[in-house]
């Protein structure tokens, strides 16, 4: 089945969560002649701090270096640079809590009726504050209503109660390519098996591949199914 006929566009609250959660799917959409937009709820500016695991410290990396990364990590995958943008100021990197509800879904119901997708893919609920907020707003948005095509969540990394009912197998090139494109993000690699380590994700891409009887696969859980 496939999710959508001309266009899909994936809501990510950060740069890295698309090619984490949705690596292998951009691929096949792309191949498919699917035009794919990605939406980040930010940008990162300035310097911004993360946690080594290896150093067991936190270390400061450069915003707009990350950003390099995001515009690399995309090309990898064949998203074309004009369908990427952000949605909230930089400052509320990791703090977008504090960005005024009723404007944010202002600004995602415009971007939904400018691009005008078959299918979104918004990130599921997770201990991250910026997942579980930007999954609010989203639902929100794509209301019955307003909105009346395809809604599904993805998954990055400690997520609450997220039961896949929809699967995309993943073969062995599109699965290089996702770990690639994942690797981009130097500045966001912690050490150890962080979420962007290719055996993460290849653990990861082999547990969702066995519960379908795949090699390699990605899960999502859809929310509704569109006209």
């Amino acid at each position: 089945m496939k999710i959508a006929k001309n266009r899909i566009v994936i809501f990510a609250p950060h740069q890295d969560d698309e090619v984490i959660g949705c690596g292998g799917l951009i691929q096949k959409c792309i191949k498919d002649r699917i035009e794919v937009y990605i939406l980040y709820a930010t940008e990162v500016a300035n310097k911004f701090v993360k946690y080594d695991n290896n150093k067991q410290e936190y270390i400061k990396y450069s915003g707009s270096e990350r950003t390099k990364e995001m515009y690399e990590s995309c090309r990898m995958l064949g998203v074309e640079t004009t369908k990427i943008s952000f949605i909230c100021p930089s400052e509320y990197h990791n703090n977008l809590y504090k960005f005024d509800f009723a404007e944010l879904l202002k600004r995602v119901e415009q971007k939904i009726v400018d691009i005008n997708p078959d299918a979104i893919l918004i990130p599921a609920v997770s201990t991250n504050q910026d997942h579980e907020y930007y999954n609010h707003v989203l639902r929100s948005a794509a209301r019955p209503g307003f909105y009346c095509g395809t809604m599904i969540e993805y998954e990055v990394e400690n997520e609450n109660d997220f039961n896949p009912n929809y699967f995309v197998a993943m073969s062995e090139e599109e699965l290089e390519n996702k770990i690639h494109a994942a690797e981009a993000y130097h500045t966001q690699y912690r050490g150890g098996l962080s979420k962007l380590s290719g055996d993460s994700i290849r653990g990861t891409a082999i547990f969702r591949g066995y519960q379908i009887r795949e090699k390699y696969a990605e899960a999502f859980r859809i929310l509704r199914l569109g006209d």
